[in-house]
């Protein structure tokens, strides 16, 4: 999976001819880090150990949702009552919405703050917080309420706050009241991750590689593993009945998916959409084909993110990638 991973880093570098290096690195990356996966099966002295494993993976009938995490993952890192609140809003979609929530959660817990998420109602849907129809709360995060009046800042008379307007007055002066984007140095305090570097936008921004920090992972992996533990009963049965029916065996080969993401907008007036979508719907369908060469795949399905049907279309019609994408409402062209 950690292979996998840095060669999914490789399909953003699509976007421009200047990234083209870090998709090299990336693939580069992989071959280091997955010599087994490319062996003839039956071949290494793990073979029978792996194969004694696979009933054990959602492959053979388990769900994928109910084997991660494990208990060690989720260990309290702050104390049940909390000192200090830190308010994180959000807007956009749900991956902008989690990225940004995960730093501010490393933020939040690395000064010791309890986390309060207040995701705005998304476009086409009623749902005034979007997280807690989404997610359970947990001891270090939790949904904002209608009515807060017992949040937490040293700015409020008594250090409480009897409302939540009050509470984001006083938490602006402490740095803990965010609408939507973290702040610069969200890291632990001390840690400062590598911003040099020519591959900073595709190994460390894009992909949220620097989570893996040795600092900070440890945030990130227990945001994680709650959220993936506080997903809503529903949501978690139709996440497990999707994995279920697309990412199943297709022939004697077990099935690897690769995800590719495609961010073009619906002709809102900021503009996502590239002058030529086609070309870089075309282009990461190449990288796809590159990953799946490199790590000696045979059987590959494509799962496609994407706000714009069509770049499920043009993949479909111009290729031979087997595609797949989660149903979903999509704003209509021009919505």
């Amino acid at each position: 999976m950690r292979a996998l991973a840095l060669a999914l880093c490789a399909l953003q570098a699509v976007r421009s001819e200047r990234d083209e290096h870090g998709m090299r690195q990336a693939l580069r990356l992989a071959r280091m880090r997955a010599p087994r996966e490319r062996r003839a099966p039956g071949a290494g002295a793990g073979a029978g150990r792996a194969q004694g494993m696979r009933s054990r993976d959602f492959y053979g009938g388990a769900n994928r949702t109910r084997l991660w995490p494990r208990t060690k993952h989720l260990q309290p890192l702050l104390p049940t009552v909390p000192t200090e609140h830190l308010w994180a809003g959000g807007c956009c979609g749900l991956g902008h919405r989690t990225s940004r929530l995960m730093r501010l959660y490393v933020y939040a817990m690395s000064r010791g703050r309890h986390v309060v998420v207040d995701w705005g109602a998304c476009v086409g849907t009623p749902v005034a917080n979007l997280f807690s129809a989404l997610f359970g709360d947990w001891n270090e995060l939790r949904a904002a309420n209608p009515r807060e009046n017992q949040l937490r800042t040293p700015g409020c008379p008594s250090g409480v706050c009897p409302t939540g307007n009050a509470f984001k007055e006083a938490a602006k002066a402490r740095r803990s009241f965010f609408p939507n984007e973290p702040p610069d140095d969200w890291q632990p305090p001390g840690v400062k991750v590598e911003r040099g570097h020519p591959s900073k936008t595709l190994w460390q921004g894009e992909w949220g590689l620097f989570n893996l920090h040795a600092d900070i992972f440890k945030y990130a992996e227990h945001f994680a593993a709650s959220m993936v533990k506080a997903l809503r009963p529903e949501i978690k049965e139709r996440l497990d009945d999707f994995i279920q029916k697309e990412f199943s065996p297709r022939g004697r080969r077990r099935t690897r998916i690769i995800g590719v993401h495609f961010r073009f907008g619906n002709g809102e007036k900021f503009g996502r959409r590239p002058a030529n979508a086609t070309h870089v719907v075309l282009r990461t369908a190449a990288a796809v084909e590159k990953v799946q060469a490199a790590l000696g795949y045979e059987n590959v399905r494509v799962l496609v993110a994407t706000d714009d049907a069509s770049a499920l279309d043009t993949l479909r019609k111009h290729t031979s990638l087997d595609v797949f994408a989660r149903p979903q409402w999509r704003a209509p062209p021009g919505g």
